[in-house]
């Protein structure tokens, strides 16, 4: 006897991603389209606003810039970026300009 049933493929990576959260973690669509998204701007962002997403929410907090660029230029080796460590000076540029 031949299955005539359908089977939901998914139409994309990120549809297929989203129905992952859906199934392991229990989330509405809507919310896993949501932590998709955020993923995704996390993961994309360049180095440049990485740095200065950071220096900002690291002011917010009440860090100093000399301890804000000392912060930065630890973490960011900890980061997916493939650039070289940077200075506090390279820092500071990327922030200021």
């Amino acid at each position: 006897m031949k299955d005539t049933g359908t089977i939901s493929v998914p139409n994309t990576p990120n549809q297929a991603f989203i129905e992952r959260l859906e199934h392991v973690y229990g989330v509405e669509p809507s919310m896993a389209e949501r932590l998709l998204e955020d993923f995704l701007i996390f993961f994309n962002q360049t180095v440049e606003e990485w740095v200065r997403s950071r220096h900002y929410h690291l002011q917010r907090q009440g860090y100093k810039n000399e301890d804000i660029y000392r912060i930065i230029a630890q973490e960011i080796e900890n980061r997916r970026f493939t650039s070289e460590p940077l200075t506090i000076r390279q820092i500071r540029r990327l922030i200021y300009g």
